[in-house]
């Protein structure tokens, strides 16, 4: 017998986060070892973020991630949770933050919910 696919509904994906998103379009930095790449923050929240980039790191890879805030710029430690493929390539990685500072959590709550109930 053929295993059954559960069709899910697109939003299904955002629905089993702990943590509300929030749409970003900020340039971001990032280090791995002595090697800097940059990427797109896509989407926020209190415990991770999504970058779209081509330099996708592996899965369990910690680094350090900078973006501006304010005047300012944040540098967070993260861990790469998840890549994102498409046609074949690396599109971006879904990202945990590893030491959630007070001024991150205040970037995040002073931007507004991707999606509205």
């Amino acid at each position: 017998m053929g295993e059954t696919l559960k069709k899910e509904s697109p939003m299904a994906h955002f629905d089993k986060r702990k943590c509300e998103r929030k749409l970003v379009r900020e340039k971001v930095i990032y280090s791995f070892g002595n090697v800097f790449y940059s990427g797109n923050l896509r989407n926020v929240s209190k415990e991770g973020m999504f970058v779209e980039t081509a330099y996708c790191l592996p899965v369990d890879a910690s680094m350090i991630l900078v973006m501006k805030y304010n005047d300012s710029f944040l540098n967070l430690r993260v861990k790469v949770k998840r890549l994102v493929r498409k046609s074949g390539s690396y599109k971006g990685m879904g990202l945990q933050l590893m030491n959630a500072q007070g001024r991150y959590l205040e970037y995040v709550d002073s931007l507004e919910p991707a999606y509205k109930s």
